[in-house]
């Protein structure tokens, strides 16, 4: 449905406030990328390795979220997109019928993913800190066979 497009933010509300919370809550979606600064220590070259792979993550994440709402404007109305608690749910509603509930399952993977990579980089925070006294030492130890900072990852 390509009428879609035409006249995409007619009803818009362009006020400052809530141009801020829209654009505030798109942050959430790209933060990760703040994320691989706290693995830099476990990088072997990471003069070139993090600019690398800062811009393909943005770039990766960007083209998956346009071709995903892409998508959702394609299949469903205005309407439905407002008044849908997941629009994710609601486009495979439409889309695969029957198999829809695959959806969610893919939502919670993308979520698992998300909090696995916040508790990785996290811990490595603290790990550092750690090492520069300025939290206990007890976090700095690491795993025997694996070196990993399990107890910063406890913490």
């Amino acid at each position: 449905r390509t009428e879609t497009y035409q006249d995409s933010f007619e009803g818009s509300n362009w006020n400052p406030g809530s141009l801020t919370v829209a654009f505030y809550t798109g942050l959430f979606a790209y933060s990760g990328w703040n994320y691989l600064n706290s693995m830099i220590e476990e990088m072997k070259n990471a003069r070139r390795d993090l600019p690398i792979a800062i811009i393909i993550s943005c770039v990766m994440i960007t083209a998956v979220y346009t071709i995903a709402n892409v998508a959702y404007a394609s299949v469903l109305s205005v309407h439905e997109i407002l008044e849908s608690s997941a629009v994710a749910v609601t486009f495979a509603k439409k889309v695969y019928g029957p198999a829809w509930f695959i959806m969610p399952i893919f939502v919670a993977f993308s979520t698992f993913g998300g909090v696995n990579g916040t508790i990785m980089t996290t811990s490595r925070i603290y790990f550092v800190a750690s090492q520069e006294n300025q939290m206990p030492k007890l976090l700095s130890f690491l795993h025997v066979d694996r070196l990993t900072p399990i107890p910063a990852v406890i913490f």
